[in-house]
């Protein structure tokens, strides 16, 4: 029995149980207030099928899609079931997803984890110099990303006349087509609401080539 000048004459039992039905009582109100066409809506917003089988069994997805912190539009619920079905996305919660998403439209493209997500090729100029100028000073990736097109020779000998590492880079972005270059095989991740593609590629090791 709990000690009185706590409990009072209340058992341990008789408090799990008050919780129960204080929690019950909680659940019933926030279910009131869904109604079958805030289901409908999400389900109709799935561009692929497999999100759909999968929101009929994983309530927790369905859950945060419908009664989430956020408000939930055709990009989130695409980007956020994307990410739970591709490895190395799965940890995104759900305002995260806005927020990648929100950038996503504003910048034309995302980095998220080792995936790039673009509209247009054109739209990764600045991302391609950042990896290119970094992977300049890191034999893993000058091998990956520059040997191809320059000799480390070439690359000493353009510096040496004065060329900085952002002009040899840019030359190169101008040669070259930039999914080449960052040897990207894109594939299309969804659509927006307008009907634009959205692509995205896997980046071995991006998060550290940007982040160097």
């Amino acid at each position: 029995m709990i000690n009185k000048t706590l409990g009072g004459n209340m058992d341990s039992k008789e408090l799990i149980q008050k919780m129960y039905k204080y929690e019950e009582g909680l659940l019933k109100q926030r279910y009131e207030s869904v109604k079958e066409k805030d289901v409908e809506r999400i389900f109709d917003m799935m561009q692929d099928p497999t999100y759909i089988e999968i929101l009929q069994e994983d309530m927790d997805l369905l859950i945060d899609l419908v009664r989430g912190p956020v408000y939930v539009d055709n990009e989130i619920a695409n980007f956020y079931m994307f990410s739970k079905t591709n490895d190395g996305l799965d940890n995104i919660w759900i305002d995260e997803a806005r927020d990648l998403v929100e950038d996503l439209i504003f910048y034309s493209h995302i980095k998220c984890g080792d995936y790039l997500f673009y509209f247009d090729k054109k739209d990764l100029v600045e991302i391609a110099k950042k990896i290119l100028e970094n992977s300049l000073c890191q034999s893993k990736y000058f091998n990956k990303y520059l040997a191809p097109y320059l000799s480390k020779e070439k690359i000493v000998e353009l510096l040496l006349e004065g060329r900085f590492k952002s002009e040899v880079v840019e030359d190169l972005i101008d040669k070259v087509d930039i999914e080449i270059l960052l040897n990207l095989n894109p594939k299309p991740a969804f659509k927006t609401s307008e009907g634009e593609q959205i692509y995205y590629s896997y980046i071995e090791d991006l998060k550290k080539i940007v982040r160097m």
